[in-house]
C-alpha cells in the first residue's frame, strides 16, 4: 500500500501544474472572447476581487461548467478546445489520484 500511495501522490503532483496551466490559459481566452460567460457573482465575490477571478469559487465553477458544455466549441481561439480537453481529462484523473492516495494512506495506517 505504501508503494501505491507514493505512486498516486507523484501522479497527483505532476497533474496539478498541467491542470492549472490549462485552467489559466482557458480563463484568459474566455475573458477575451466572452467575458459575459464568467459574470457569476456570489454573496462573497467581493472578497475574491484581489485574485482577478480565478480565486473566486463562482468563476471557477462557471469555467468548469463551460468546459463540460457545448459553449467551449463556440470559442474562436485555436488552443481553447485543447485546453478544455486537458481539463476534462486531468480534473477527474487528479481527483482519482487524490482519493486513491487518501484510501491507501488510511489502509496503511490501520496496519
Amino acid at each position: 500500500m505504501n508503494m501505491l500511495a507514493s505512486v498516486t501522490i507523484i501522479a497527483f503532483v505532476l497533474i496539478i501544474p498541467v491542470y492549472l496551466y490549462a485552467v489559466f490559459h482557458l480563463l484568459k481566452i474566455i475573458r477575451n472572447e466572452h467575458p459575459e460567460w464568467l459574470q457569476a457573482q456570489g454573496s462573497l465575490s467581493s472578497l475574491y476581487g484581489v485574485f482577478n477571478g480565478i480565486g473566486d469559487p463562482n468563476v471557477t465553477v462557471e469555467l468548469i461548467r463551460i468546459v463540460y458544455s457545448s459553449k467551449v466549441y463556440q470559442l474562436q481561439a485555436t488552443n481553447a478546445l485543447a485546453y478544455a480537453k486537458w481539463i476534462r481529462i486531468l480534473l477527474p484523473a487528479g481527483l482519482i489520484c487524490f482519493a486513491v492516495f487518501v484510501v491507501a494512506g488510511w489502509i496503511a495506517s490501520k496496519h
